[in-house]
């Protein structure tokens, strides 16, 4: 399969990584299918289900770990 957004391991900062593979998370998303079998027929999606699932993972580490170097700055309006 071609994938529209499979390059976010290449995009630069994690910001960015982290918005282009929620893209790509969503275009796997929507090739999941149900599995379907009958007269010699068989459309198995668990692949892209396996597939899917190991971008989630990557997702929430990614996600850890630019969460962890947001930095709250105190703003102060007293003028």
């Amino acid at each position: 399969m071609a994938w529209s957004y499979s390059n976010w391991r290449q995009q630069p900062g994690d910001a960015a990584r982290l918005e282009r593979l929620r893209l790509h998370m969503q275009e796997v998303a929507d090739k999941i299918t149900v599995d379907v079998e009958g007269d010699g027929f068989k459309k198995l999606s668990s692949p892209v289900r396996l597939y899917y699932e190991s971008l989630q993972k990557q997702h929430d580490e990614l996600e850890k770990r630019t969460r962890g170097r947001l930095r709250v700055i105190p703003v102060s309006f007293n003028g």
